[in-house]
């Protein structure tokens, strides 16, 4: 944290989905993610599917955890 995020640089590729299937418990399929801040608090908000069945995705928000190296844990 504390670096500029509009800096291409500031970014690392990481070698797996940060957010999939797994990591959302109950919910199938995340996509279109997005981030917000409020106040200290970074917030990512998500689509997926609360069953593999359901043909449309619902809106899913999560408030953003970081490990002690500074990797996002998004999972509720």
């Amino acid at each position: 944290m504390g670096s500029d995020l509009l800096k291409p640089k500031s970014w690392v590729k990481s070698p797996f989905p940060i957010l999939d299937s797994h990591s959302v418990s109950g919910q199938s399929g995340p996509g279109h993610v997005s981030f917000f801040a409020e106040g200290d608090d970074i917030f990512v908000v998500f689509h997926a599917k609360a069953d593999r069945s359901e043909p449309e995705r619902h809106t899913g928000i999560r408030r953003v955890r970081w490990t002690t190296d500074g990797q996002p844990i998004l999972a509720g």
